[in-house]
């Protein structure tokens, strides 16, 4: 007899408000390694590798900020109008873990 269990995607999800804003390439890796691009997102005190869902875009953190920021999130945008144009706001970040 096969049993299938099925579970909700986001079980163990955290939702957080946090500071939100963009940023745009620097000419730099990100803290990774890797040359950033859309997708990811910066965060001092969430793992590299931990997922975030953001007005219905997951993302992946693979960047820091370096200043040991907390509640603070940075989206990469390939566009630094795009980035500009996002601004900052103060969210609600659900954290997929």
């Amino acid at each position: 007899m096969l049993v299938l269990l099925i579970f909700p995607f986001n079980v163990g999800a955290e939702t957080v408000a946090m500071n939100v804003s963009a940023y745009t390439w620097t000419g730099n890796v990100m803290a990774n390694g890797e040359y950033p691009y859309e997708g990811i997102v910066a965060s001092d005190d969430l793992p590299i590798g931990t997922r975030v869902k953001i007005n219905d875009s997951v993302y992946v953190v693979k960047d820091r900020f370096g200043g040991g920021y907390t509640n603070r999130i940075d989206i990469y945008m390939d566009s630094q109008e795009r980035a500009i144009q996002f601004g900052h706001k103060y969210m609600y970040v659900e954290v997929l873990r």
